[in-house]
Protein backbone atom coordinates (compact mmCIF):
# COMPACT_ATOMS: atom_id res chain seq x y z
CA UNK A 1 0.00 0.00 0.00
CA UNK A 2 1.05 3.16 -0.86
CA UNK A 3 1.85 5.72 1.83
CA UNK A 4 1.35 9.28 1.86
CA UNK A 5 4.97 10.60 2.31
CA UNK A 6 5.61 8.44 -0.85
CA UNK A 7 3.42 10.14 -3.11
CA UNK A 8 5.45 13.35 -3.81
CA UNK A 9 8.05 11.29 -4.64
CA UNK A 10 6.13 8.74 -7.05
CA UNK A 11 4.56 11.59 -8.64
CA UNK A 12 7.88 13.61 -8.83
CA UNK A 13 9.08 10.74 -11.03
CA UNK A 14 6.21 10.35 -13.11
CA UNK A 15 6.74 14.53 -14.21
CA UNK A 16 10.25 13.59 -14.90
CA UNK A 17 9.48 10.65 -16.93
CA UNK A 18 6.86 12.89 -19.00
CA UNK A 19 9.40 15.69 -19.47
CA UNK A 20 11.90 13.03 -20.56
CA UNK A 21 10.31 11.98 -23.37
CA UNK A 22 7.62 15.05 -24.72
CA UNK A 23 9.90 17.26 -26.91
CA UNK A 24 8.41 20.37 -25.98
CA UNK A 25 9.98 20.00 -22.69
CA UNK A 26 13.88 21.10 -22.12
CA UNK A 27 14.09 20.97 -18.48
CA UNK A 28 12.70 20.32 -15.55
CA UNK A 29 13.89 21.60 -12.13
CA UNK A 30 11.93 20.97 -8.55
CA UNK A 31 11.49 24.25 -6.23
CA UNK A 32 10.88 25.16 -2.97
CA UNK A 33 10.11 23.21 0.46
CA UNK A 34 10.59 19.69 -1.43
CA UNK A 35 13.67 20.37 -3.26
CA UNK A 36 15.63 21.34 -0.01
CA UNK A 37 13.82 18.51 1.68
CA UNK A 38 11.92 20.51 4.24
CA UNK A 39 8.28 19.77 3.13
CA UNK A 40 5.51 19.03 5.45
CA UNK A 41 2.89 16.44 4.62
CA UNK A 42 0.13 19.62 3.06
CA UNK A 43 3.60 20.87 1.25
CA UNK A 44 2.41 21.68 -2.45
CA UNK A 45 5.38 20.40 -4.89
CA UNK A 46 6.47 23.17 -7.01
CA UNK A 47 8.51 22.77 -10.84
CA UNK A 48 9.81 24.84 -12.80
CA UNK A 49 9.29 23.46 -16.60
CA UNK A 50 11.53 25.46 -19.18
CA UNK A 51 10.41 24.85 -22.60
CA UNK A 52 10.42 25.76 -25.84
CA UNK A 53 7.55 27.68 -26.25
CA UNK A 54 5.19 27.72 -23.03
CA UNK A 55 1.83 29.18 -24.80
CA UNK A 56 1.44 25.51 -25.76
CA UNK A 57 1.36 24.33 -22.64
CA UNK A 58 -0.73 27.05 -21.15
CA UNK A 59 -3.49 27.29 -23.74
CA UNK A 60 -4.06 23.49 -23.13
CA UNK A 61 -3.44 22.27 -19.93
CA UNK A 62 -4.43 18.53 -20.87
CA UNK A 63 -0.74 17.45 -19.76
CA UNK A 64 -1.46 18.05 -16.43
CA UNK A 65 -4.12 15.23 -16.19
CA UNK A 66 -0.95 12.49 -17.52
CA UNK A 67 -0.85 12.57 -13.84
CA UNK A 68 -3.96 11.62 -12.31
CA UNK A 69 -7.47 13.51 -12.20
CA UNK A 70 -7.59 16.41 -11.06
CA UNK A 71 -8.93 20.15 -11.52
CA UNK A 72 -6.49 22.93 -12.31
CA UNK A 73 -7.12 26.57 -11.11
CA UNK A 74 -6.05 28.83 -13.54
CA UNK A 75 -2.55 30.75 -14.48
CA UNK A 76 -0.65 32.42 -12.47
CA UNK A 77 1.57 35.26 -13.65
CA UNK A 78 5.25 36.03 -12.08
CA UNK A 79 6.77 37.80 -14.99
CA UNK A 80 9.29 34.91 -16.61
CA UNK A 81 7.12 32.25 -15.03
CA UNK A 82 3.62 30.95 -15.61
CA UNK A 83 2.31 28.54 -13.21
CA UNK A 84 -0.39 26.35 -13.32
CA UNK A 85 -1.86 25.04 -9.98
CA UNK A 86 -3.18 21.33 -10.02
CA UNK A 87 -5.41 20.10 -7.29
CA UNK A 88 -5.28 16.16 -8.20
CA UNK A 89 -7.98 14.17 -6.48
CA UNK A 90 -5.14 12.17 -4.35
CA UNK A 91 -5.27 15.28 -2.52
CA UNK A 92 -1.50 16.22 -4.16
CA UNK A 93 -1.26 19.99 -5.21
CA UNK A 94 0.90 20.55 -7.74
CA UNK A 95 2.26 24.23 -9.12
CA UNK A 96 3.67 23.67 -12.81
CA UNK A 97 5.71 27.01 -13.58
CA UNK A 98 6.04 26.88 -16.99
CA UNK A 99 8.42 29.01 -18.55
CA UNK A 100 10.95 29.76 -21.46
CA UNK A 101 14.22 29.34 -22.48
CA UNK A 102 15.04 33.09 -21.11
CA UNK A 103 14.93 31.48 -17.94
CA UNK A 104 18.09 29.66 -17.73
CA UNK A 105 20.03 32.63 -19.83
CA UNK A 106 22.81 34.02 -18.03
CA UNK A 107 22.64 36.59 -16.93
CA UNK A 108 20.31 35.52 -14.49
CA UNK A 109 17.38 37.42 -13.09
CA UNK A 110 17.03 38.08 -9.04
CA UNK A 111 14.02 36.71 -9.31
CA UNK A 112 15.02 33.61 -11.12
CA UNK A 113 18.25 33.57 -8.77
CA UNK A 114 16.08 33.86 -5.17
CA UNK A 115 14.44 30.51 -6.62
CA UNK A 116 17.15 28.49 -7.21
CA UNK A 117 19.21 29.74 -3.96
CA UNK A 118 15.87 28.55 -2.26
CA UNK A 119 15.92 25.22 -3.67
CA UNK A 120 16.41 23.93 -6.55
CA UNK A 121 16.63 20.22 -7.60
CA UNK A 122 17.40 19.40 -11.34
CA UNK A 123 15.10 16.58 -12.65
CA UNK A 124 16.04 16.47 -16.19
CA UNK A 125 17.92 18.52 -17.89
CA UNK A 126 19.96 17.47 -21.15
CA UNK A 127 21.59 20.63 -22.23
CA UNK A 128 22.76 21.63 -19.04
CA UNK A 129 21.08 24.88 -19.06
CA UNK A 130 19.75 24.17 -15.40
CA UNK A 131 23.07 23.33 -14.23
CA UNK A 132 25.00 26.15 -15.61
CA UNK A 133 21.88 28.83 -14.36
CA UNK A 134 22.61 27.47 -10.72
CA UNK A 135 26.10 27.60 -10.73
CA UNK A 136 25.62 31.15 -11.69
CA UNK A 137 23.09 31.76 -8.89
CA UNK A 138 25.58 29.97 -6.76
CA UNK A 139 28.07 32.27 -7.80
CA UNK A 140 26.77 35.24 -7.24
CA UNK A 141 25.64 34.28 -3.95
CA UNK A 142 28.97 33.83 -2.52
CA UNK A 143 30.00 36.93 -3.58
Amino acid sequence: MQQPEDLPEDLIEAITKWAEVDARIVALALVGSHARGKANLTADIDLIVVCKNPPELLNDQSWTQKFGPGKTSGVEDYSLVQSVRVFYDDGAEVEFGVTSLAWTNIPIDEGTMTVMRNGMRILYDPEKRLKRALGFAQEKSQM
